[in-house]
């Protein structure tokens, strides 16, 4: 028993070896495989590629946004204010719906039926 738990642990140890040594042969392989910079690239540190650029912080955009919108939903303001268009909070318009329910307006007129199409003629002047 005791030689055979010596086995594996010699084998384990032989096999992280081999390992280890093949992780850094493929890492110095493509290390040399990589092209180097242009000179041009490396002399323009901080130049900055054309337009349309990514997102630098995706994140901190998409936080900005939403604080934006919380502010926009939570807060009173005109949007036109000589027509007589207010903003309100949302908790203030979901409590007046809820109180007095909401607009009725009258059904859209039907559409009147389309007349009847013509019969296309015949090459003679005759309907068909």
């Amino acid at each position: 028993m005791a030689n055979a738990g010596l086995i594996v642990a010699i084998v384990a140890i032989v096999a992280s070896v081999a390992v280890l040594f093949l992780l850094n042969a493929f890492s110095d392989r493509a290390q040399r495989a990589e092209p180097p910079n242009p000179p041009l690239a490396r002399h323009e540190q901080g130049r900055l590629p054309p337009e349309p650029r990514l997102q630098v912080q995706p994140f901190q955009d998409v936080a900005a946004l939403r604080a934006e919108e919380q502010a926009l939903l939570t807060s009173a303001a005109w949007v036109d204010e000589k027509a007589g268009i207010a903003r309100i909070p949302i908790d203030e318009a979901m409590k007046i719906v809820a109180e007095k329910g909401l607009p009725h307006w009258a059904p859209a007129p039907s559409p009147s039926p389309a007349p009847a199409a013509a019969k296309p003629e015949a090459p003679g002047g005759k309907p068909k």
